[in-house]
């Protein structure tokens, strides 16, 4: 059929066209890459970035593109260049590496992959750099043999995959010191708590003498303290590491501070059996010297460190004092006559408690590294610097130092520490609202208040409270718990301002930290006190608000 057929012979001509032009676009696309080396593989190499050379083994000739050079610039020193100079730029341990692929048999195809690296030196540069080659042994169409290898440098990938490794390791270790660190934490709870169970139930059970129930309850408060102080060493060493840690500098004389750090050691040394042991001090004036620094830091790290040696002095002495100050610093130090002890576990346990060797942690208890751990943590956050010796025949020694500050001129406020004393807490004529859910923390409470001669009333919750400080108009001070159902501390003392702005209100907290302090303050508190309370503490802190 005449029309069919012309439709067709339009189509076949129309598809002729469209080859031809699809050949003229590809004969024009060879012409862009067209010559040795090619363009497209410079640019897809440039897009990696790449590159690569073919060396002819026969020849001993090296062909490369411009990208080769900008490549190796820093670590070749000349262009063009020979394969022994390529090789002799390597490191010396990878020379091997490049030797085995640039001397394959002839007629051997094979593909290697690997790594190297070569080093840059300069005046004021050297820098180590890595590259990845893969290698392919072939031949030419024309059975010529040629080697095409392609190189791109990994540095980068190479220090993120080792930081990233270091990370792991870091983080596997502090896993394993962390299961390691709550077993001992488990332990080391349990062993002053069956102390006081156990001496506790021996009160109940039993009908001891006067001296042997002061003896119970001597062991009983003393291992609480014990307990009290592991805690308070996991809360400040936490502190630290999370930069919370705050100092407060005060005037202090040090021949004061290492005689009360002495006669606070008596008792923990004799609870030891250490009587053969004599702890004294050593001071360059007998009078004492004046500076201006955190005392209760300065005493955390003397206790903490005589606390060591205390452990480990079976017979001898204990000598604590401090130098002269020199260069605007004054240089502190703790010596024993301690035996027995790894001079390397001991500080490789002082200077990093995160990175203690297994070993190490089963040769010293919790105690111990706590003890250490923080008192670096406090010396370090005082501006200085602590270290450690150990001999086997002298003993140990502890030397610290910091930037020495002398007290400012002022004349200091002793009336509150002299009426402290001399006050006879009697309050007859006050009533004291305690607030707390905890029903055997208020028999305490009023166990302590009942010797002031104060009246006392007793709410169990925040709201409980609310209500009686609206219904009862004689109330003079609130002794208020913070963590309790139904209202807790902080919400209840906002509804009690709304009404009465000027009655005085303390706060008992469980939480040590200066931020929770804060908080209570914050929601109107006058006052806070942490708990286990201190019962001179309390009383001295209630007397603020009772005036003569």
């Amino acid at each position: 059929m005449p029309i069919r057929g012309k439709n067709l012979r339009e189509k076949v001509h129309a598809l002729e066209s469209e080859i031809e032009n699809l050949k003229k676009k590809n004969r024009e696309l060879e012409d862009s890459f067209a010559g040795e080396p090619s363009k497209l593989l410079d640019r897809i190499c440039e897009s990696l970035g790449a590159s690569y050379f073919i060396f002819d083994p026969e020849l001993q000739e090296i062909t490369c593109p411009d990208s080769f050079e900008s490549l190796f610039m820093n670590s070749l020193s000349t262009f063009p260049f020979t394969i022994n100079q390529f090789i002799s730029s390597a490191n010396s341990e990878d020379q091997e590496f490049l030797k085995e692929i640039f001397s394959q048999p002839k007629g051997q195809k094979k593909k290697i992959n690997g790594q190297f690296r070569m080093t840059y030196r300069s005046k004021d540069l050297r820098e180590t750099r890595t590259f990845s080659i893969l290698a392919n042994q072939d031949e030419t169409p024309g059975g010529k043999p040629v080697l095409f290898c392609v190189f791109r440098d990994i540095s980068r990938e190479i220090k993120q995959i080792r930081e990233l490794q270091k990370n792991l390791e870091k983080a596997e270790e502090s896993d394993r010191i962390k299961t390691i660190f709550l077993l001992n934490i488990s332990h080391n709870i349990r062993t002053p708590m069956n102390s006081i169970l156990g001496f506790a139930e021996l009160l109940h059970l039993t009908h001891p003498g006067p001296q042997q129930r002061i003896e119970y309850i001597q062991t009983i408060k003393r291992q609480s303290q014990s307990l009290l102080q592991m805690i308070d060493d996991v809360s400040e060493v936490a502190k630290f590491e999370s930069g919370s840690m705050t100092i407060t500098k005060t005037p202090v004389n040090l021949n004061l501070l290492l005689n009360e750090v002495i006669r606070d050691l008596e008792s923990q040394r004799n609870a030891a059996r250490r009587e053969n042991v004599k702890i004294f001090s050593s001071t360059p004036i007998q009078s004492g010297l004046e500076m201006f620094t955190d005392a209760g830091r300065l005493y955390q790290i003397f206790f903490n460190l005589i606390s060591h040696s205390l452990k480990y002095t079976t017979q001898g002495y204990i000598e604590l004092g401090y130098h002269l100050p020199e260069d605007d610093r004054i240089n502190f130090f703790v010596k024993d006559t301690s035996k027995n002890l790894d001079k390397n576990e001991l500080k490789a346990l002082f200077e990093k408690y995160t990175r203690i060797p297994e070993s190490t942690l089963s040769r010293y208890d919790e105690d111990t590294r706590f003890n250490l751990t923080l008192a670096r943590s406090i010396v370090k956050l005082l501006g200085g610097r602590i270290s450690f010796d150990y001999d086997s025949e002298t003993g140990g020694s502890f030397i610290f130092s910091f930037p020495f500050e002398e007290p400012p001129r002022t004349q200091p406020d002793i009336a509150e520490e002299e009426l402290a004393f001399q006050t006879k807490y009697k309050w007859n004529d006050k009533v004291i609202l305690l607030v707390e859910d905890e029903e055997v923390n208020g028999i305490f409470l009023e166990a302590v208040l009942a010797e002031t001669g104060a009246r006392t009333l007793y709410a169990k919750n925040g709201r409980q409270a609310v209500d009686l400080c609206k219904s009862i108009n004689k109330i003079d001070l609130i002794l208020m718990d913070i963590k309790m159902p139904v209202m807790n501390g902080l919400k209840a003392t906002q509804e009690i301002r709304k009404f009465n702005p000027g009655i005085p209100i303390i706060a008992q907290t469980a939480l040590a930290l200066e931020e929770d302090r804060e908080e209570c303050l914050h929601a109107g508190c006058n006052d806070a006190i942490t708990k286990p309370i201190d019962v001179e503490e309390l009383l001295k802190l209630i007397n603020k608000y009772f005036p003569l």
